[in-house]
């Protein structure tokens, strides 16, 4: 098993690049998008209140699939914007002897603004691009970056 830790802002193109190199057959995807309360009368509707438990959601899954299933790749796909954000699911697949691979899209605010389904404001996304692009990763850590337009 491989694992693939997504990074980018939110309409950045982060699914669609999973979607695109890897056929759904061989890969288990964990996203905090996927917290089952975000989830009412067949809409996904985003909550920043309910972010803490969706990324513990996501953190346990994680855990639960690295550890029991059988697949080709494990996928992240969250924001991870910080390093600190990436390192639980960095430090679990190394301790599980995986490999891990980071995969950082780069995408201008203004494009993601009108893609993302989040309802982050322009602001809000040029905030966090600014971040993405400052926060610096440990070099040891496989990071491949990546165009999304």
């Amino acid at each position: 098993m491989s694992v693939v830790i997504m990074r980018g802002i939110p309409g950045g193109g982060k699914t669609t690049w999973i979607q695109t190199h890897y056929p759904a057959s061989e890969v288990i995807v964990n996203s905090a998008d996927d917290y089952p309360d975000y989830k009412t009368t067949r809409k996904w509707v985003f909550n920043p209140k309910l972010l803490p438990a969706a990324h513990r959601y996501c953190q346990d899954l994680f855990l639960k699939n690295l550890r029991f299933l059988e697949v080709d790749t494990l996928i992240v796909d969250n924001t991870n914007i910080h390093a600190w954000e990436i390192a639980f699911y960095y430090q679990l697949a190394s301790l599980y002897d995986q490999e891990v691979k980071i995969v950082r899209l780069h995408c201008r605010p203004e494009i993601a603004f009108k893609r993302q389904t989040h309802g982050v404001s322009l602001k809000q996304l040029l905030d966090m691009h600014q971040r993405l692009m400052e926060e610096k990763l440990p070099p040891f850590w496989n990071e491949e970056v990546y165009l999304s337009e």
